[in-house]
């Protein structure tokens, strides 16, 4: 059975509570309520009917949230409770095609390659300084870098060099609602001027700069822009989620590329999947989560794969024994994981309370891959976005998913794993794989069950925190490989030789 969980308590009174308390006043929205959760059809194959979710039989890890779409293995007796027995995984996205390095001046995948990430806002509260931005600058610039705070690792291929990033990766907010001088009106110019003067400006003057050092001899790198939902500059309405990307005032270098929130796109020999918006909040303050199994489906970066329940866990029945887990030990690396599982940027329905969510815009296949006021692209960066603009959804597997929140920064192994492939044998039973007598009886084989997929999801926090202080940005390195070893495409190979380091600012 495939279906949307829906928390139908919590629909019933979403009118009530949004009357009760202002969206941005109010507190984080209550978890999923397993006395109310439920099963929703799609409408197409049973008209959108709904049936009550019992996991209380669950041996294994899981994790559940609205909106979330699953497939569960259970039975349903009365006709309006279906007990489950496992919870499967979703089929991943696809992993993007192989393709040449795109990355500036001489990085890239065959001699490793250094992207620094930062996330906004990048001013103090009590100033329009952007002191944070020009240290992260200074930090792709590969001057003035400080010890990171700490360095999580698959297999560490080489330590953080001060050499200079092959790209930059800011993440708004820019100009951002909630700094006293914007909220107050007493910035003295406006949102616009005040994005072109201080961001854009400041790094086109950097990227002069960089090209201009006789010691490099390079172009600059890359500087990729995507806005949040608290940006309220750049004339584009960035508020609602997804949002389209930051126009770029004229004569703007052709380093720098704006893209929507979120985006899809290839920085060398890494695909990256970023967004502006704070799923990692949302998502954390709405799931449920139980089962007694041990988990499976990623650790932390250093911390190993845990054992799957198939081996550790004993459950009544031989097929829900041998079903993967669907919840990873690791809080953090399960919410990247349902992103991954669910093939989407922000898989929460209904959204989390002040969440601007744009229906139209989700659906995505409206836009075109260039982003409205990004420049054009120069010889060594291709057209960023991998298809037609995607909303919400993952077109590939990212092999980075950068994901900035206000939590605590990490870098984990996020990994979704691959749906069983699943059939019914003679006798009724759910198996997951040909026995010996299945040519006997005439059964067909299932199709070969697809790959999960890993990635590398990265908080690089914010350049700016709450209270005025310094904050932290992320220097994602790509390793080289190992002599005489070739590019064979895989993901997972660019996940094994991925390092992340959280710097200090």
């Amino acid at each position: 059975y495939v279906a949307t969980v829906s928390d139908t308590a919590a629909a019933d009174a979403a009118d009530a509570a949004a009357a009760a308390a202002a969206a941005a006043d109010a507190p984080p929205p209550p978890r999923l309520d397993l006395h109310s959760a439920s099963l929703e059809g799609s409408a197409a194959l049973s008209g959108g009917r709904r049936a009550r979710l019992d996991v209380s039989r669950l041996r294994h890890r899981w994790r559940l949230f609205p909106g979330q779409v699953v497939a569960v293995v259970g039975a349903c007796p009365a006709g309006h409770t279906l007990t489950a027995s496992a919870l499967l995984p979703s089929a991943p996205p696809p992993r993007a095609p192989a393709a040449a390095s795109m990355a500036g001046g001489k990085g890239g995948d065959a001699e490793g390659m250094r992207v620094v990430v930062a996330s906004g806002p990048f001013t103090a509260p009590g100033d329009i300084a952007f002191e944070a931005l020009d240290a992260i600058l200074a930090l792709a610039a590969g001057a003035g870098e400080r010890p990171p705070s700490s360095s999580p690792s698959p297999s560490p291929p080489s330590s953080s060099s001060s050499r200079p990033a092959d790209a930059v990766i800011l993440v708004g907010p820019f100009v951002d609602e909630r700094h006293p001088s914007v909220s107050s009106g007493s910035l003295g110019v406006s949102f616009d001027e005040l994005f072109e003067r201080e961001v854009v400006a400041r790094i086109a003057a950097w990227s002069l700069a960089f090209g201009g050092e006789k010691r490099r001899r390079r172009a600059p790198p890359p500087v990729v822009l995507l806005p949040s939902p608290r940006d309220v500059a750049a004339g584009s309405l960035t508020s609602a989620f997804p949002a389209r990307a930051l126009v770029l005032p004229a004569g703007t270098p052709e380093n720098i590329v704006s893209l929507p929130n979120p985006a899809t796109f290839r920085v060398g020999g890494l695909v990256f999947g970023a967004t502006g918006h704070d799923v990692l909040r949302d998502l954390s303050a709405s799931q449920a989560a139980g089962g007694l199994g041990d988990g499976s489906g990623g650790a932390g970066i250093g911390g190993g794969e845990s054992a799957s329940p198939a081996s550790s866990t004993p459950a009544p029945a031989a097929a829900a024994a041998a079903l993967p887990g669907v919840a990873p030990k690791d809080r953090m690396a399960g919410l990247a994981g349902a992103l991954l599982e669910q093939g989407c940027f922000y898989p929460l329905y209904p959204p989390a309370r002040g969440t601007m969510l744009d229906a139209r815009l989700a659906l995505g296949g409206s836009e075109s891959s260039a982003p409205p006021g990004s420049s054009s692209s120069s010889s060594s960066w291709s057209p960023p976005v991998l298809p037609a603009y995607p909303g919400l959804s993952m077109p590939f597997s990212p092999d980075v998913l950068l994901l900035p929140s206000d939590l605590a920064p990490f870098a984990r192994v996020a990994t979704a794993e691959a749906p069983p492939a699943l059939r019914v044998d003679g006798s009724g039973e759910l198996v997951l794989s040909p026995s010996s007598s299945a040519s006997a009886s005439g059964l067909a084989p299932p199709p070969p069950p697809q790959p999960g997929v890993k990635a590398v999801a990265v908080n690089p926090g914010r350049a700016v925190t709450a209270g005025g202080g310094g904050g932290t940005a992320a220097v994602v390195i790509l390793g080289t490989r190992k002599k005489g070893e070739t590019n064979n495409g895989d993901a997972d190979d660019a996940v094994s030789r991925c390092r992340v380091d959280i710097v200090r600012l």
